[in-house]
């Protein structure tokens, strides 16, 4: 009984990480390419964030391909069939970066639009998996992954 009362709290806690840590770091990496419309960045500062953004596609990539199966924060993964979303979205931001080194405002946009539906996609998975985890009382393990 203990260990399930441990179980438990760190389910909460993963929950709580992933809505106050990870969607809101996501959403700050969402509004990074919109800044760049407003603030006058160096060259280098645009190359770095997506040189950032493709080492995170990498990533989810390697993780996606290895069948990673424990999370950051130490939790069974839910989210292996999303990876390959969110590698798509952080790769095309990367791209477009790139592409928009001359300040074009259309690929600025649509690489804070690629990197706001992976975070729209992550909260709308995760808000499935944790109900459906609350409603069957324990943890949900592949709820939304492919094997």
């Amino acid at each position: 009984m203990n260990l399930n009362l441990r179980s438990n709290r760190d389910d909460n806690r993963r929950r709580r990480l992933f809505y106050f840590a990870c969607l809101p770091t996501r959403l700050l990496f969402a509004l990074l390419p919109l800044s760049y419309l407003y603030v006058s960045a160096p060259y280098a500062a645009r190359v770095s964030t997506a040189a950032f953004f493709l080492i995170l596609s990498s990533g989810f990539l390697f993780n996606y391909a290895s069948h990673k199966r424990t999370g950051f924060l130490g939790g069974t993964v839910w989210w292996q069939a999303n990876r390959v979303w969110h590698m798509c979205a952080f790769s095309n931001a990367a791209f477009l970066l790139i592409v928009a080194m001359s300040r074009s405002a259309l690929a600025l946009m649509l690489a804070s639009f690629f990197l706001f539906s992976s975070v729209t996609f992550g909260a709308v998975s995760g808000s499935h998996h944790y109900q459906r985890q609350q409603r069957q009382g324990g943890e949900v393990e592949g709820a939304l992954a492919h094997d």
